[in-house]
């Protein structure tokens, strides 16, 4: 659970981000096979009082890799996560500069290859859109009244999503890449590259993204950091860039320290800024244990 609380533009006064909740098991098959499931969901958040489904799949895994199914955070994100010092989990991340920062997708088939070499790891993804609906009409049947909806011009774009990363030592590098196409043929990509580096008393990421709308760049950004272990706590320190087709240029800047209670639960506190044609503060306070 966590409470962040923020001003300027744009931004809430507090909210509570929400708590999950999941259950996740798997049944050996033999022959090296395994069957893995996964159900979550979250609490409903002070600001709009929704709960709902978070992370759910069912897959399969063995010596050609492993599959999924279901609802989960794509690779891309994933992605930003491995080359972001806070792992994308900042309540409200100064992280501006991560265009193509991935999403938490429906309608998705994960492929991950076999590690045939070691060290790297190849991540492919398809969604498929949603038909978007819009109501049309309405109907009068007695007493009722009855919405009537047809199917827009274009479905929410189907995805596809590839990355690569390579990891070995203190050393890892990556490349994401995610192509939406809605039904009228237009196209929006985002690609990114990642670095960290941990060199025992320190670890430093830098992580660069470009997004497309079709032919145009629709904008770009990146975000570097450090973060330092002193026992039981970690400091991190991140600053990020962005820049629209427009021109319109953001800077950010973000400070979090977080501290291990016990194996599985970890207090956070966090202050980051965000500077562009306004200034937005927010500050957060978190308490994390995981079963």
């Amino acid at each position: 659970m966590a409470y962040v609380k923020g001003t300027g533009a744009g931004t809430l006064e507090h909210q509570w981000a929400p708590s999950h909740i999941g259950f996740k098991g798997s049944e050996d098959l033999g022959n090296g096979m395994k069957a893995n499931f996964l159900i979550s969901t979250t609490a409903p958040t002070q600001t709009s009082g929704v709960g709902g489904a978070w992370e759910s799949f069912v897959g399969v895994s063995g010596g050609f890799g492993d599959v999924k199914a279901g609802q989960f955070f794509d690779p891309s994100f994933m992605h930003n996560a491995t080359y972001t010092l806070t792992a994308m989990t900042g309540f409200a991340s100064s992280n501006i500069g991560l265009v193509n920062g991935g999403a938490l997708t429906s309608r998705q088939v994960q492929y991950t290859l076999p590690a045939l070499v070691t060290g790297l790891s190849v991540v492919a993804s398809q969604s498929i859109g949603a038909p978007a609906v819009t109501q049309a009409t309405t109907k009068t049947v007695g007493t009722t009244t009855q919405n009537i909806y047809v199917d827009a011009a274009d479905e929410v774009g189907d995805t596809t999503d590839v990355t690569i990363s390579y990891s070995v030592g203190g050393f890892s590098a990556g490349y994401a890449s995610d192509v939406s196409t809605i039904d009228a043929g237009t196209k929006t990509t985002s690609t990114g590259t990642g670095a960290s580096y941990d060199f025992g008393m320190a670890k430093v990421a830098y992580n660069a993204t470009t997004k497309k709308a079709g032919t145009a760049k629709a904008g770009t950004g990146d975000a570097m950091g450090i973060s330092v272990p002193f026992g039981a706590a970690t400091f991190v320190y991140e600053s990020s860039n962005a820049k629209t087709s427009a021109g319109v240029k953001s800077t950010g800047s973000l400070i979090q320290v977080k501290y291990d209670i016990s194996k599985r639960t970890f207090a956070l506190v966090q202050y980051a800024t965000v500077k562009g044609t306004s200034e937005v503060k927010t500050t957060g306070i978190g308490l994390v244990h995981t079963f």
